[in-house]
C-alpha cells in the first residue's frame, strides 16, 4: 500500500501513471488495489472498476462507464460504440482512476493502452511478464507471523486458542503456502463448523498425492486451493446426506457463475436457480432435479 501511494500520490506524481499489481491467485491483488482505490477516493472525481479478464469484459466495462456518465448513450449505440464513447471522454477529462481487474493476456489491454493517458491506469494479473510502459508492483505471499495473525483473529471469535493450537495453526499456514485467500478460507472453516486446529492440520494431510492429482493444470495457487476445497467438498457432501439438501449441488452452480453481480433473468429458464439463492429458502434435491439444473462437470 505504501508503494501503491508513493508512486500514485507523491508530490512529483506525473498525470498519467500506468501500474501493474502482479502476484499468483488468491495473493491479494484486486484486495490491495480496492483498498488503495477506498482511501484515495477523494483524490478522483471518477473511479471505475472494470474485471477484464476477456476482451469481452473489458468492452461492457469501458460501456458500463459510459452510460453511467451519460445515460443516454446507452439509447444511442451498441456496446462498441459506448466503450468508444467512455475512452474519448476519458481522454478529455484529466484525473480520473480506473482499474482492469484480472487481466489474463497483454494483447487484450494494448490497444486501450495509449488512449487511456489521461489518468492513472491501475492493472492486477496473475502473469509476472514484461509490461511496456508501465510500473510494475510484485505482491508476494504473506510472511508467516502475519498468516498466523489472520488465521488467529479468525478463529479466536469461537474458540480458544493455546499454545498447542497456535503451532497447528503455523503448519497449516505452511501447508498452505502463506496464501492468504487460502488462509481465509481454511480459517472460516475451523471457525464455523467449530473444528479444531488439530484435526484440520490432520485432514489437511490426508492424501496429499491424490488431491495434488486431481488439482488443476497451473499455478501454485490452483493446486493450494484444490487441496483447499476437497475437504471442504466433502464436509458439504455430508451435510447434503444429513439434511437431504444440494448445498454442493447448487455451489457448483455457482461455480458456473461470472465473477459478478447476478443480474435478473429475463428467461423463465434459469427462474428456478435464481429463485433457490433468495435468503431463507431450502433447496431440496429433488426440487434441483425437478428444475433440470445441469450437471457442472468443471
Amino acid at each position: 500500500m505504501e508503494r501503491l501511494r508513493m508512486l500514485l500520490t507523491g508530490e512529483e506524481t506525473p498525470v498519467v501513471v500506468r501500474q501493474v499489481v502482479y502476484g499468483m491467485g488468491g495473493v491479494g491483488k484486486s484486495e490491495l488495489v480496492r483498498q488503495y482505490a477506498h482511501i484515495y477516493q477523494d483524490r478522483y472525481p471518477v473511479a471505475w472498476w472494470i474485471t477484464a479478464d476477456s476482451p469481452r469484459d473489458l468492452q461492457q466495462g469501458l460501456a458500463a462507464l459510459a452510460m453511467t456518465l451519460h445515460p443516454p448513450v446507452g439509447l444511442i449505440g451498441d456496446v462498441e460504440q459506448a466503450a468508444t464513447w467512455a475512452m474519448d471522454w476519458l481522454q478529455a477529462h484529466p484525473g480520473w482512476l480506473v482499474v482492469l481487474d484480472n487481466v489474463e493476456e497483454l494483447d487484450d489491454v494494448r490497444p486501450y493502452l495509449n488512449r487511456l493517458s489521461a489518468g492513472h491506469l491501475m492493472i492486477t494479473t496473475r502473469r509476472d511478464i514484461c509490461w511496456p510502459g508501465l510500473t510494475s508492483v510484485a505482491l508476494p505471499v504473506l510472511d508467516s507471523t502475519p498468516a498466523l495473525e489472520l488465521m488467529c483473529a479468525i478463529i479466536g471469535q469461537s474458540q480458544r486458542l493455546g499454545p498447542a493450537q497456535v503451532t497447528d495453526l503455523e503448519m497449516i499456514a505452511a501447508e498452505l503456502g502463506y496464501l492468504p485467500l487460502a488462509l481465509e478460507q481454511a480459517a472460516a472453516y475451523m471457525h464455523q463448523q467449530r473444528c479444531s486446529s488439530t484435526r484440520y492440520l490432520r485432514q489437511l494431510r490426508e492424501e496429499p498425492a491424490r488431491t495434488h492429482a486431481r488439482s488443476p493444470h497451473g499455478g501454485e495457487a490452483e493446486r493450494i486451493m484444490a487441496r483447499l476445497w476437497h475437504h471442504h467438498l466433502i464436509a458439504l457432501q455430508d451435510y447434503d446426506r444429513r439434511t437431504d439438501l444440494a448445498a454442493e449441488h447448487l455451489l457448483r452452480v455457482l461455480a458456473c457463475y461470472a465473477p459478478a453481480t447476478s443480474p435478473a433473468p429475463c428467461s423463465a429458464t434459469f427462474r428456478p436457480e435464481i429463485t433457490s439463492l433468495r435468503p431463507g429458502r431450502r433447496v431440496s434435491r429433488s426440487g434441483m432435479r425437478r428444475w433440470g439444473c445441469w450437471p457442472p462437470t468443471a
